[in-house]
């Protein structure tokens, strides 16, 4: 645990002396931002192979297959052939990175640069939203509450990170712009269809006159998926539209339960915090952020029917990354402000302590950090 609490310390610290040195210029602030996004790749980088479930999956493979690969499409057509799942745009950075090194470490640095540097883009324009997000807050929630996930998603925590910039973007009224981040992300993991419904969510609380009628009417319609998901599974795997693999995920059933009092209660702190911001005059950004929220909730005992629904819930997790700040921000005096947006990172960082620290698959060691010190 002690490895990611300093270099989210040191990350964080960067990332505060980008927003102190806005009067020296922009060059200097872009600087403070890639040393903060330097830093958090670089502890990616240097993991051992335990550290999250993709890299023993299909990680380290699918490097070792670029690296023996003349041009990219040979590498493409080799990994068809050797049954190792990837899109184009995951192939592609594999491919290109192993003509530069054959350590795969370099490449999950990379990897993590990639993403990182996405969502830090994603942070700096939060600042131009209604109320505007202060970036060291919204990094810290990323950090404490998402950056676990990227150690065990590869090819999907770069689509995560694509689909909260697109995220940002829909809120600052981007729609196309954001619909292209959507698309980008499809490159990199083909999960990221999940987004355009999250766009189509925002898109409409954002134009319709009766914004909580349909904020209800959408949350219905989640706790109706979430009681007959089951079903609704079984139905598309024998209609053959989910592959193998996921068909052998749905007959484990659920992993366990013992997981569902905790995520929930975590979950109901913010959530219940956002009610008193829906109470008052809100703009659409805010509903939607709190209703994002609050439909994770709702589908939260999806994920202990089968793994990949798991996955595909993280898109309406890394909604918090915005909506717990946006929550924080809310309050209408400063004094009050400030003190929630240090209950905001007091809770998060608990939560990363208490909970996501303790999972096995993200103990954090390093054989390359334990030769250096």
């Amino acid at each position: 645990m002690l490895p990611y609490l300093v270099a989210f310390t040191i990350s964080a610290l960067f990332v505060q002396l980008a927003v102190a040195s806005a009067r020296f210029g922009r060059l200097l602030q872009f600087t403070w931002c890639a040393l903060s996004v330097l830093t958090i790749s670089a502890l990616a980088g240097v993991r051992d192979y335990t550290v999250g479930t993709d890299v023993l999956v299909y990680g380290n493979q699918l490097f070792n297959s670029a690296l023996r690969s003349t041009d990219l499409g040979t590498y493409v057509m080799r990994s068809v052939r050797e049954g190792i799942d990837g899109e184009y745009g995951y192939l592609f950075l594999n491919w290109l990175v192993s003509r530069f090194t054959n350590d795969v470490h370099w490449f999950y640095f990379v990897l993590a640069l990639v993403a990182h540097g996405i969502v830090m883009t994603a942070v700096w324009l939060a600042r131009r939203l209604q109320p505007a997000l202060p970036p060291t807050l919204v990094w810290l929630v990323y950090l404490f509450t998402q950056y676990v996930d990227s150690l065990n998603m590869l090819r999907q925590g770069v689509a995560l990170s694509l689909a909260l910039l697109g995220l940002v973007l829909v809120l600052r009224r981007r729609p196309y712009l954001a619909l292209v981040m959507g698309g980008i992300g499809l490159v990199f993991h083909n999960s990221a269809i999940v987004y355009f419904g999250i766009w189509g969510i925002v898109m409409l609380l954002q134009r319709v006159k009766r914004s909580m009628v349909w904020l209800a009417v959408i949350l219905a319609g989640a706790v109706l998926l979430t009681v007959f998901s089951a079903q609704v599974l079984q139905l598309v795997t024998s209609l053959g539209i989910v592959s193998e693999k996921y068909t052998s995920y749905l007959a484990e059933g659920a992993r366990t339960g013992a997981s569902m009092g905790p995520q929930t209660m975590y979950r109901l702190v913010p959530l219940t915090a956002g009610l008193l911001m829906l109470r008052k005059p809100v703009n659409p950004a805010g509903r939607a952020a709190w209703l994002l929220l609050a439909i994770e909730l709702v589908l939260l005992p999806m994920r202990e029917i089968a793994y990949p629904l798991y996955r595909l819930l993280t898109y309406f997790a890394y909604a918090k990354v915005i909506a717990y700040p946006m929550i924080a921000m809310s309050f209408t005096t400063e004094a009050r402000r400030r003190l929630a947006q240090v209950a905001t990172v007091a809770f998060v960082a608990l939560y990363f302590i208490l909970w996501v620290s303790k999972l096995d698959d993200v103990t954090y060691t390093s054989d390359i950090l334990s030769h250096l010190f």
